[in-house]
């Protein structure tokens, strides 16, 4: 448990360092990524492991060499993808004059807004990029009302957009957790699923990672806290994109690229036994990424008649298999592996 907590405890200081703009030149965003990558490299285990139940479509996906994916509304906990939003800052930065000065850059970058915009909206932000700043403050404090509504609107839709957009792949550090056994693998009945550390180098065979959405797919480790995660930058960055997305031609800034995938890898302290690792798709459709396992491990109380099934699809496949067992003489609470030759 060690490696795992200094890993995420080492991963939320990268994390949290790592800031990508989308208005930053290429040579600066390419180096963050590529810094971000190798300082994530550096702490990866050897290998992932996925516990698995016997289901029809989970064997399945199995004798494709499939690895699916779910979204966190499909998860066991209902915390997972919850956060916190600080609705009073997103209202406290709204009364900040400087707001003014982002606007007007933001139309000066934008010139063809006067031809994407309704002339009466347009005529309202420019009016409120050019009133002094004791009428600016005059003109938010009332419409605050107005903005209280539409800000409590952003935060509900962001909410349930993060619980049902993204796709997500969960692996761990390790085979050997009861707790993950009784849990995901029916209560030891069911198996892991071993890939090695370049797991995410398989890209997604839908689109090749060419679909229209950014993609950092690289296995990243959860974070673990006491507090749910404060996305308000995610939410004014959704607002902002989600405002303007029937047109390509508006420039959006946003302040970090990464606020989704910094959302998702945030779970309270309480699933820190689970040492988990993540790997996220941002794709429309089910992403559907091919890799073989390169080792098996079958729970204790998976019956021989299903073991011996298990074997036989290991040897035709070139795939390594071990049994879990427990040490019947140890005073400890270990559960342990062994290969199976024949």
């Amino acid at each position: 448990m060690a490696k795992q907590i200094s890993s995420s405890y080492r991963f939320k200081e990268i994390l949290e360092n790592t800031v990508l703009n989308n208005y930053d030149n290429k040579i600066v965003y390419d180096k963050k990524i590529k810094d971000f990558s190798q300082q994530i490299e550096a702490i990866k285990p050897n290998s992932f492991f996925r516990y698995r139940t016997c289901g029809e479509w989970v064997i399945n996906a199995m004798g494709q060499n499939i690895v699916t994916f779910s979204k966190p509304s499909e998860f066991n906990d209902p915390f997972d993808s919850l956060v916190y939003v600080d609705t009073d800052l997103i209202i406290k930065n709204l009364f900040n004059p400087k707001i003014q000065h982002q606007l007007a850059q933001w139309l000066n970058i934008n010139k063809n807004l006067e031809n994407i915009l309704p002339k009466e909206q347009l005529n309202n932000i420019l009016s409120v990029i050019n009133e002094p700043v004791p009428e600016y403050q005059t003109t938010m404090k009332l419409a605050k009302p107005q903005i209280e509504n539409m800000i409590n609107y952003i935060v509900s839709d962001s909410l349930i957009f993060l619980k049902n957009y993204p796709y997500i792949a969960c692996f761990s550090e390790t085979p050997y957790s009861p707790t993950m056994w009784a849990h995901y693998a029916d209560s030891h009945r069911g198996f892991v699923l071993e890939y090695d550390r370049n797991v995410e180098t398989h890209s997604c065979s839908n689109c090749q990672n060419k679909c229209p959405y950014e993609h950092f797919d690289i296995m990243l480790p959860v974070v673990y806290s006491d507090e749910r995660f404060n996305a308000s930058n995610f939410v004014i960055s959704y607002f902002s994109t989600k405002l303007f997305k029937t047109s390509t031609n508006i420039f959006i800034p946003e302040d970090d690229k990464l606020a989704m995938h910094k959302v998702l890898l945030h779970k309270s302290k309480d699933w820190e036994y689970e040492k988990e690792w993540r790997l996220i798709s941002l794709c429309k459709t089910t992403p559907r990424v091919i890799q073989k396992p390169i080792g098996i491990y079958l729970g204790v109380n998976m019956p021989i008649n299903v073991k011996k099934e298990f074997c036989n699809f290991a040897l035709q496949n070139g795939i390594k298999v071990y049994e879990m067992y427990i040490d019947q003489t140890s005073k400890i609470y270990k559960i342990n592996s062994r290969e199976i030759k024949n």
